[in-house]
Order: C-alpha cells, then sequence, then structure tokens
C-alpha cells in the first residue's frame, strides 16, 4: 500500500515534528512516516478494542460501524476467524 498525503496535512505535521523537537514530548517521533504510523496503529487497536480509550478516537471521528460485529473485542487484527456470539450469520 502506497499512501499520498495531502501538502497542507503534510506541512502540519512537519509542523508537530518541529514543536517535538524543539519542544520535547512524550513520545519521540522521529519522521512524518513515525508520525502516521502512531496514528495507523492506534485507529487499529481502538477497532479491535471497544473499551480502550482509542476507541473513543474512532467514536469521534465516526469510524466505529453500527453492529454487534464492532462491539466485540478481538485478540487478533482483522476480521475474525469465527463469527462472534449473537451476531447474524451473513
Amino acid at each position: 500500500m502506497q499512501i499520498t498525503i495531502d501538502p497542507e496535512y503534510l506541512e502540519e505535521f512537519e509542523y508537530i515534528l518541529e514543536l517535538h523537537q524543539k519542544r520535547g514530548a512524550p513520545r519521540t517521533i522521529e519522521t512524518v512516516e513515525d508520525l502516521v504510523l502512531i496514528v495507523f496503529r492506534e485507529i487499529a487497536e481502538g477497532s479491535r478494542c471497544p473499551n480502550s480509550y482509542k476507541r473513543s478516537v474512532l467514536d469521534a471521528m465516526g469510524l466505529v460501524a453500527d453492529g454487534p460485529e464492532h462491539q466485540v473485542h478481538r485478540e487478533e487484527y482483522g476480521a475474525p476467524k469465527t463469527k462472534a456470539p449473537g451476531t447474524l450469520k451473513e
């Protein structure tokens, strides 16, 4: 997969890095790629862990699907190998 970042957003990401390097931050970020990977990882974690603080970020962005499947904690990433209890068969 290859992702293109809008130049305006890239400029903001670079500014975040500049602030981190100048002022410090709890999390060390060296590159825009590191920053984007952190955000992607947090989204993936929030998707599979409905009771985590990371899920609230997905809720706020409207990224939680309406349905019981997205309300079940999953140990692994991706679609479950078996259907979650209480969900409809497709």
